[in-house]
């Protein structure tokens, strides 16, 4: 077994906020009910797939995108 490691390069300390964009939100799977209610989480409509991820409040005004190898974009 792998180990994350705990202490990244970037040295990011807690993930504050996820936000998911999906191009129809009017009917949810299972999962997708649960994770709308989390305070943490905020689902959003869009013309694309998206996760965006905001990591200790994005106090160091940085992102990175990883579009579009991945649908998937940082803050810090």
């Amino acid at each position: 077994m792998i180990n994350e490691p705990i202490i990244h390069h970037k040295k990011l300390k807690y993930i504050a906020k996820y936000t998911v964009y999906s191009k129809d939100l009017r009917q949810l799977s299972k999962a997708g009910e649960i994770v709308q209610i989390l305070d943490e989480v905020t689902l959003l409509s869009r013309n694309e797939f998206l996760l965006v991820i905001e990591f200790d409040d994005r106090k160091e005004d940085q992102a990175q995108d990883f579009r579009p190898v991945l649908p998937l974009v940082f803050h810090w």
